[in-house]
């Protein structure tokens, strides 16, 4: 926990938080300064039964007014949630304001963004609105693979926020609105949200003007007082999450069973905003899919969440497939334009039911989202074919970071530590990763434990791929050092690199790993001896290195030590002894070159070994999991 403080206090901590009661409108108002601002909620109480979660909960609309006698010099809004926000500021929408804060544990953190909001104020009353989503603080109990319960395995509660306008007036003077109970809210069309299952939106519980300045809240109740999740704030570093592409539809179809299918042309993780007409109760159904079945209609089990493909798998009160939908209910506004909000999906196809009549081309814009890093870096080559895949790889690393690197942007959003160790380095040539792979650092910080690994970080619970998922904590920092010098954030973190190492020593002694899994989706056995034995040397390695940056001439001796009887029993037990039993060679002869584990006097003949063995795969393709595709 010292150590954890330590990376807390490093990194930019939100502190003087103030709070001031209801502001009336008049032409002399008393801010109430020197007391922190508080997190605030609706009074509804959480679902008792797992079932119950499933029915309609709107989302919460908060509101706050306020009076200013001239225009500020300058207005800044900090603000964040547990869970999901969206916020405007006289009925504007702030910039950028999608899918926030970044998922983290909002145990151990959370991370708060700075508007500028000094042209949106006017002289006179404003208004600051804020809707709740659920996102990742407050899961549905869907049972991925049967078996896995967010509830059980997050940080969770009913969504909450926190707030604050700082504002400078010209004569240099601050004045603060902050959040507190003197705020109002109600409850607004987001009938239900589910970052993983989907946004439904009744358009007949729309509220009119509630975000206008003049809006009377006086029928609405004041918001609750909640307790802090428990997370130090920060401020957000990182490339938050954006709309970077929109996309239009290549084609638009019926199907047999009268719905229509909307093929947006590519793959991409994102939104979409669509027209929408027809008659005051009319509900209309989105599913999303990335293909579909040979008769036109959608095939969404490619992206069916947690793999619930059948009744019973999900638990009480969920559906019998988990897919990704969208609904939206027709109100008194004819059309309309619809964009969901607090989910994300990933698809190429939107299957639409209940439009009475074909949707046009120009009224569907798919929107593609990610975290914005930097895309300056480019490759093309003189094959067509190596620059349709280089397009391929950049579209699906992108799908897959929305806050986290993750391993599906559909079925599962987890932050897996072993597609992180066996990409990393490409994300790093294709994109600017240097502050995002930071945060992704921290979140490993807060998901380790003392006595096991863990798989994924922010930490879902899952504990059995072994050192070859949690080493990605140390080596993502290495891929830091190595392509961007970044020597500050190796010393930070160099004392719980430290606790790891030890850790890892404790739960393997004898050197040789032997449990977790190994080279993920090989087409043939791959021993963990051999890869989880393989991350333990490259992480004693990585060490090493960081003990010598540290002038910590003690350590850096232990670390060679350590690398040095590791590579010597590796190359024992995979290189001079004959393997007994099916191995994939492939994965086998590339791993042991990449890490330096055959005597320089036999590269040759290894380098000859993995030839022969991608000779006699069929078709003489690669036959590797995860790590041994990216050593080979």
């Amino acid at each position: 926990m010292r150590l954890l403080k330590l990376v807390f206090l490093l990194s930019v901590i939100m502190t003087h938080w103030f709070c001031d009661q209801q502001v009336k409108v008049s032409k002399s108002h008393v801010f109430f300064q020197n007391q922190k601002a508080k997190w605030i909620q609706d009074k509804k109480i959480l679902p008792q039964s797992d079932a119950d979660f499933y029915l309609d909960d709107p989302a919460p609309l908060f509101r706050k007014t306020f009076f200013l006698n001239e225009l500020p010099k300058k207005a800044t809004l900090f603000i964040t949630a547990a869970g999901y926000y969206k916020s405007t500021i006289n009925t504007f929408e702030l910039e950028n304001n999608i899918l926030d804060p970044t998922w983290t544990d909002y145990s151990k953190r959370i991370y708060y963004k700075e508007y500028d909001i000094t042209q949106q104020l006017t002289r006179g009353i404003n208004c600051l609105g804020v809707t709740l989503g659920n996102g990742f603080y407050n899961p549905l109990p869907l049972k991925m693979w049967g078996r896995i319960n967010l509830r059980e395995r997050l940080s969770v509660g009913k969504p909450r926020f926190i707030a604050k306008i700082r504002i400078t007036l010209p004569n240099g003077k601050t004045e603060e609105i902050v959040s507190d109970s003197s705020w109002k809210y109600g409850y607004g069309p987001i009938i239900k949200n589910s970052v993983y299952l989907g946004t439904h939106y009744d358009a007949n519980n729309e509220i009119t003007a509630w975000s206008h300045a003049d809006f009377d809240d006086t029928h609405w109740d004041n918001a609750m007082p909640a307790d802090p999740p428990g997370g130090k704030l920060q401020k957000t570093f990182f490339p938050t999450i954006k709309i970077n592409k929109k996309i239009n539809p290549q084609k638009i179809y019926p199907t047999k069973n009268g719905k229509w299918i909307v093929d947006m042309g590519e793959n991409f993780t994102g939104t979409y905003s669509i027209k929408l007409s027809g008659q005051k109760g009319d509900k209309i159904t989105f599913r999303f899919g990335e293909r579909i079945y040979q008769d036109g209609t959608l095939n969404p089990m490619t992206s069916v969440i947690g793999q619930i493909k059948k009744s019973g798998l999900g638990g009480p009160g969920a559906p019998d497939v988990a897919w990704q939908t969208d609904s939206y209910i027709m109100g008194d506004e004819n059309p309309i334009w619809f964009r969901p909000e607090f989910t994300y999906h990933a698809y190429r196809y939107m299957e639409i039911d209940g439009l009475k009549e074909k949707p046009k081309k120009d009224e569907i814009v798919g929107l593609s989202i990610h975290s914005a890093v930097d895309q300056k870096n480019h490759f093309t080559s003189s094959a067509p074919l190596l620059n349709e895949i280089q397009k391929t790889v950049r579209r699906t690393f992108l799908a897959n970071l929305v806050g986290v690197q993750s391993d599906c942007p559909a079925r599962e959003k987890f932050g897996y530590g072993g597609d992180l160790n066996a990409t990393s380095a490409s994300f790093i040539y294709n994109f600017d990763m240097q502050a995002f792979y930071k945060k992704t650092v921290y979140d490993w910080v807060d998901a380790i434990n003392d006595s096991t690994f863990v798989d994924t970080a922010p930490s879902v619970g899952i504990q059995y791929c072994g050192i070859s998922w949690e080493s990605a904590f140390l080596i993502t920092q290495y891929q830091l050092y190595l392509y961007y010098n970044d020597l500050d954030f190796i010393k930070e973190m160099y004392p719980f690199n430290q606790q790891w190492m030890d850790k890892v020593a404790r739960i393997h002694p004898e050197g040789i790993v032997h449990k977790g899994l190994s080279d993920h989706e090989s087409l043939s056995p791959v021993p963990v001896q051999l890869i989880g034995t393989l991350h333990y040397l490259q992480t004693a390695r990585i060490m090493k290195v960081f003990a010598g940056i540290m002038e910590d001439r003690k350590s850096q001796s232990k670390y060679h030590q350590l690398a040095s009887d590791l590579t010597k029993k590796i190359r024992e037990a995979f290189w001079k002894k004959s393997i007994k039993g099916p191995i994939n060679r492939q994965t086998l002869f590339a791993s042991l070159l990449y890490h330096k584990i055959i005597p320089e006097d036999e590269i040759n003949s290894a380098k000859d070994s993995l030839r022969s063995a991608i000779q006699k795969a069929p078709a003489q393709h690669l036959t590797t999991g995860i790590f041994g595709t990216h050593y080979a």
